[in-house]
Formats: structure tokens, sequence, C-alpha cells
């Protein structure tokens, strides 16, 4: 995540407001549902397909603790998520071996 200024191009008066950078699609959905500001949408400068876009949220202490939580949710769901495959997995070789057990009985 970067940290970038910018100025509002209607007014040159204002002062300038700070962003964070969001590249993946899914987390600026998530925060904008959580009721972040988005300051602006630009081309992603690295993606040399130009296809893709990041999402510049306005910098609050408000943002940052919403960014926090939403870091902590999907590393929770993603956590469970893996731990409930491994157990498919164990399931399967264990039903596995249980026939092998059997046939050579």
């Amino acid at each position: 995540m970067n940290i970038i200024t910018t100025k509002n191009s209607f007014e040159n008066m204002e002062p300038e407001i700070k962003g964070k950078v969001i590249r993946k699609a899914q987390i600026a959905r998530q925060l904008l549902h959580k009721g972040q500001e988005i300051i602006d949408v630009k081309a992603d400068r690295s993606d040399p397909d130009g296809k893709r876009s990041v999402f510049v949220f306005k910098d609050t202490d408000e943002f940052q603790k919403v960014f926090a939580e939403l870091i902590d949710e999907n590393k929770k769901s993603r956590e469970q998520s893996e731990t409930a495959d491994l157990k498919k997995q164990i399931d399967e070789l264990n039903k596995k071996i249980a026939e092998l057990t059997t046939v050579k009985e």
C-alpha cells in the first residue's frame, strides 16, 4: 500500500489530501461498503497490459482502523478456508489408506 498526496483539481486553494493506494479491487470494494471515501481511480502503472486500476482512498484515522480490521477478517477467512481444505485432503487420504488396507487383507 502506497501513500500519495493529491490536490483537489477543482479548487487550488484546498490543502493536499493524503491518500492510500489499494491495488486489489476486492479490497477496494470492501472498503467502500464500510463507508470509506475514495478520492481517485487511476491506471496501474505496473500493469504492462494497462488493464488494471488502482484505487486511492482518503487516508484518515478511521480508514486505518477499518483497513486493519478488514485485513484481519480476510486473514481469518483465508486461514479457515485453508484449514477446511486440509481437513478434506486428510479425509480423502484416510479413505484411500482404508481402501488399500482392505484390499491387502
